[in-house]
């Protein structure tokens, strides 16, 4: 939910140019690390409340955008930590009739995996070592679930810190 437009944060370049190591030649690993740490504290000290206006406000311009309206699968992820709230985008994603797919890691393998239900669903599944609610393999009728890289999918939204918008 960090964005220009929101008056609370610099753009993200600007960020980058803030840190110490930057202009010294540092590795953009070394790069990448010290900007998440740098988002991940500015990120704490928003409001609650002004953090999830911030995600409603981003799952309003996606579902509002024409890749979403046109898509008939959406590939996303469920939120955790200081990234987006993805429910309300969950919701849109159900309600609008689309197959839905969320991630779940298994070794060094991602499956993208077809969900059904909605919020109650994904509240039943139990958190994995990063504390990330993940489908099981088998839906709720011991199914198999759908794979994302078997049917395919017109969208796909990935996590991050921080969003210019």
């Amino acid at each position: 939910p960090v964005s220009q437009r929101s008056g609370l944060f610099a753009p993200v370049r600007d960020l980058i140019m803030s840190i110490p190591s930057a202009s010294g030649g540092a590795t953009t690993a070394t790069l990448k690390r010290e900007l998440r740490k740098l988002l991940r504290a500015r990120l704490a000290l928003i409001p609650h409340e002004e953090f999830l206006s911030q995600s409603a406000a981003a799952s309003a311009h996606i579902v509002a955008h024409s890749s979403f309206t046109s898509a008939r699968s959406v590939a996303l992820f469920v939120s955790h930590d200081l990234e987006f709230e993805t429910a309300p985008l969950l919701r849109a994603v159900r309600g609008s009739g689309k197959r839905c797919f969320l991630p779940r890691v298994e070794g060094p393998r991602m499956h993208m995996l077809e969900v059904r239900g909605g919020a109650p669903e994904i509240e039943s599944w139990a958190p994995n070592r990063w504390g990330i609610r993940e489908p099981g393999l088998l839906d709720s009728e011991g199914k198999a679930r759908a794979e994302a890289c078997d049917v395919g999918v017109d969208l796909v939204i990935v996590p991050g810190l921080a969003f210019d918008v």
